[in-house]
């Protein structure tokens, strides 16, 4: 969700995945009519050819990963020339079967796989810069907040079916005001 609102300030033209219908719509709405483009991927299980598609036929510039290894192919399938995978997670889990055969792929479209990881406090207060100048606000992606000491019913909210961003509020002023996570469903 990050990634979203990072590209809509940007003046980015987004494609989203989810299995929900529901989300879809609702994720949609964050943005100006038709500025995100949104794919259902278990109506669509070949949703790399509805992404190529929505560019019109070139492909993504910049693929954000979250899955992992069960999507990786077509990720790199739905990718530009010259484009980039940012892989942030493996919510799919571990496996890597035809990983060697994506990165062939990756290969011949000259792009390249980056691995993305938590930022420095440096980061951190760019992303923060970027949000104030843009005049790009958080609250729209932050469905409930719950007071630290409560994390565990928060963690319990965000792994249930209707879990989607939920917001730690903290005090402690080296840490985000909130830390924000994705419930993929």
């Amino acid at each position: 969700m990050f990634s979203l609102l990072i590209c809509l300030s940007a003046g980015m033209k987004p494609i989203i995945t989810s299995s929900s219908d529901e989300k879809l719509r609702d994720i949609a709405a964050l943005g100006p009519e038709g500025a995100i483009k949104v794919i259902n991927y278990r109506t669509n299980p070949a949703w790399k050819k509805k992404a190529l598609r929505l560019t019109g036929g070139m492909g993504d510039d910049i693929v954000i990963e979250t899955v992992g290894g069960t999507s990786i192919k077509q990720s790199i399938e739905s990718l530009a020339t010259r484009g980039v995978v940012a892989w942030v997670a493996f919510l799919g889990g571990l496996e890597l079967d035809g990983f060697a055969e994506a990165l062939g792929q990756l290969y011949l479209k000259v792009g390249t796989l980056r691995s993305i990881q938590v930022g420095s406090k440096v980061d951190q207060s760019n992303l923060y810069r970027f949000f104030e100048t843009t005049k790009t606000s958080l609250k729209p992606i932050i469905g409930k907040t719950f007071p630290f000491a409560e994390s565990p019913a928060a963690f319990d909210c965000l792994m249930s079916e209707n879990g989607t961003w939920q917001g730690f509020e903290s005090k402690a002023p080296t840490i985000m005001s909130y830390m924000a996570f994705l419930s993929v469903a």
